[in-house]
């Protein structure tokens, strides 16, 4: 009985994940769309103005905002669909975390050809952003939030050798796992 509730409880936190990031790839799609059509627009309706501009205040009103919608869809279009790829790279993260149930930063990386270092990043970005709400990230795992209280001895290290980001608790190895250096703690101020 209590592994079916747990499943449910994935499924609905997958669809819930999904859900969100598929309305901000659409939103995001629908901005970066309406951004190049203004874009062209205003260049379209710049040329029509500038050659009609003495027949009509209709033309020279277009002549003189013209440029500033060719202006807005330019910068609007350009930075719109970059935030589309984006959230396309962010919407393979999730899917890989929800439904092919990946939870740790190297299997992501492996299975979308990223290194850890972006795969990791990507991760966090998902979560910050909401993508994954039911999903909580300890070290380099992922895992759905069953609201377990983390422990407050948790730290953050920066290996000196070879500059890897490492969380460690109390009690932990203080060495790096990556390279086997010794992690020194920081010092504290007086």
């Amino acid at each position: 009985m209590k592994t079916s509730k747990s499943n449910s409880f994935q499924t609905n936190a997958a669809e819930k994940s999904l859900e969100i990031v598929k309305k901000a790839k659409i939103r995001t799609f629908l901005i970066a769309s309406f951004c190049t059509v203004l874009f062209f627009a205003g260049i379209i309706l710049s040329i029509i103005g500038w050659v009609k501009k003495y027949e009509s205040y209709g033309y020279a009103f277009m002549l003189f905002f013209s440029p500033y919608a060719a202006a807005l869809g330019l910068y609007g279009f350009a930075f719109g669909w970059i935030r589309y790829f984006d959230i396309e790279k962010e919407q393979k993260v999730v899917r890989a975390i929800v439904c092919d149930g990946l939870s740790s930063v190297a299997e992501v990386s492996m299975k979308l050809y990223i290194n850890g270092g972006e795969a990791s990043d990507l991760i966090n970005k998902c979560i910050c952003k909401g993508y994954l709400p039911d999903y909580v990230r300890i070290y380099d795992t992922v895992t759905i939030n069953r609201h377990i209280e983390l422990s407050p001895a948790v730290h953050t290290f920066v290996c000196s050798h070879c500059g890897a980001t490492l969380t460690l608790q109390k009690g932990d190895e203080m060495r790096c796992p990556y390279c086997g250096c010794a992690l020194t703690p920081p010092r504290k101020k007086k």
